[in-house]
């Protein structure tokens, strides 16, 4: 019984600390997805917006 227990702790353990270093992995992709789609589209819209100057 005490193995078997040992074993039962390691693994949920192992899911904890898999979790813990999971989550803020994951939201950190999708900040840094969601980030660059958000730079990379106000930088499309300012380069527009200065190509249309110029061509005045």
């Amino acid at each position: 019984m005490f193995p078997s227990l040992v074993n039962w702790l390691l693994v949920i353990l192992a899911g904890l600390a898999t979790g813990v270093i999971m989550v803020p992995v994951r939201w950190g992709m999708i900040a840094t997805w969601l980030g660059s789609s958000v730079v990379g589209y106000i930088g499309f819209w300012v380069y527009l917006i200065f190509t249309i100057d110029r061509g005045k």
